[in-house]
């Protein structure tokens, strides 16, 4: 604590931003396309980089159900897939993407 000019004591602190996490995110408009979405029976994942992808897919309860890695293009079997909502985590080069998938 310092001595103020009017009499009064000031302190000095550090404000600390805690919001970020410190995980890059892809920008899913410049680096991929999922498509298409609601998926019936394949759902693809295309890259614009040359660089290796990895893929998982979740389902609503956090079970992995598809696990595999790509470098332009990856075609995902989702015939036996059952209906409902699933999440797509797509990680490259330190950074990642979470994407909705719905399966009619």
């Amino acid at each position: 604590l310092l001595h103020h000019e009017d009499d009064g004591m000031m302190g000095s602190f550090v404000v600390i931003d805690t919001t970020t996490t410190g995980i890059s995110e892809i920008n899913p408009k410049n680096q991929f396309a999922v498509y298409p979405n609601p998926v019936t029976d394949e759902l693809y994942i295309r890259s614009i980089t040359n660089s290796r992808f990895y893929i998982c897919v979740y389902d609503i309860a956090g079970k992995i159900i598809y696990s595999d890695s790509g470098v332009s293009t990856s075609a995902l079997q989702t015939a036996q897939w059952e209906s409902g909502l699933y999440f797509l985590h797509i990680r490259q080069d330190g950074a990642s993407l979470v994407r909705k998938i719905i399966k009619e």
